[in-house]
């Protein structure tokens, strides 16, 4: 009975706050990498799936990247669209999104290396072309961003934008040619994941999960099953030019982190993996292509969705302030 009621409200649900859209995690955009180091190939060139291709420029992007950005967008205090221009403004509680994301991004040090990986974020140049629409788009991701510099932490005082709660908000603005793919994919929507998804402590299994959180299942029975080898190179996990030792490794990571795999629908079988639609997961389709109405509401206030110890000392980090300072 309760399988049927929630089954049906994932297909009734039109949040117009999606945490991404679909092809981000069907084309490999983020290495499935937590971090880059010299032995790190150079992510230059295309990298195909059934879904598209991605072509990277600039800083290697890593699923600290992605969790950094997934982070932000679940855990706003506010988003708008600029009609002019398309792009999107995320205001968040750096404070906030800075514990949840765990103590490597703690006093100065872990300020700076959240900074410097939203600065490569900015930098980084995509080309992804997505099979669906037939589009090829070359985007950045963020085109802004805007921080109290003398405030990382806890300020006393008002930031550059606003303060909420006593903390300065940090404002990134996302790339109107980005946004596009919000508006012509389709976006899943698994805000309350994202903490889950971060305490894991390997990025390949990061890219797996995300990579299957992205396939709807019509009904609960439905399974969904993939070779291991082909979702590795689907994330681009396993690449051309790699020795067999280095390709055994990998394959051998679903088996070692299989309870993880386990807690979000993910079960290693042999050679495969099987997925079964997590319940907090839902989907909803982009607007009509005779809509002009925004993709992300900017006067609709935000559901307190992440889990309560993610949101732990700092009350109401959801809810919508007042509009920040133009």
């Amino acid at each position: 009975m309760s399988r049927q009621k929630t089954s049906s409200r994932r297909r009734s649900w039109s949040s117009p706050n999606p945490t991404a859209p679909v092809i981000e995690s069907r084309v490999p955009v983020f290495a499935p990498i937590l971090r880059v180091s010299h032995n790190s190939l150079s992510r230059i060139g295309r990298y195909e799936t059934p879904w598209g291709w991605v072509e990277l420029e600039g800083p290697i992007l890593t699923q600290e990247h992605r969790a950094i950005l997934d982070m932000v967008m679940a855990m706003a205090v506010k988003k708008q669209v600029f009609q002019e221009t398309g792009g999107m403004a995320v205001w968040f509680d750096a404070w906030v999104v800075k514990k949840a994301l765990g103590p490597k991004y703690s006093g100065g040090e872990g300020h700076r290396r959240f900074i410097d990986r939203i600065r490569e974020m900015r930098r980084a140049e995509l080309r992804v072309h997505s099979n669906k629409t037939g589009k090829t788009r070359e985007s950045g991701i963020i085109d802004m961003h805007t921080y109290d510099e003398n405030h990382p932490d806890n300020p006393e005082r008002q930031g550059i934008k606003t303060t909420w709660r006593g903390h300065c908000l940090y404002e990134i603005r996302l790339s109107p040619n980005f946004m596009q793919f919000f508006k012509e994919e389709l976006r899943v929507h698994y805000d309350p994941l994202v903490p889950e998804i971060v305490a894991i402590p390997d990025g390949t299994i990061r890219a797996i999960i995300l990579f299957f959180l992205t396939h709807d299942d019509k009904t609960p029975k439905e399974k969904c099953r993939y070779r291991i080898r082909k979702v590795m190179e689907i994330i681009g996990a396993v690449e051309e030019g790699m020795t067999k030792g280095t390709i055994s490794k990998i394959m051998a990571k679903p088996e070692k982190f299989k309870t993880e795999l386990g807690n979000f629908g993910i079960y290693v079988e042999g050679e495969t993996l099987r997925y079964e639609r997590h319940p907090k997961v839902f989907f909803s389709n982009p607007p009509l292509p005779s809509s002009t109405g925004a993709v992300i509401c900017a006067e609709q206030g935000l559901e307190p969705t992440l889990p309560k110890q993610a949101l732990e000392g700092a009350p109401g980090a959801m809810v919508s302030p007042e509009s920040p300072e133009k």
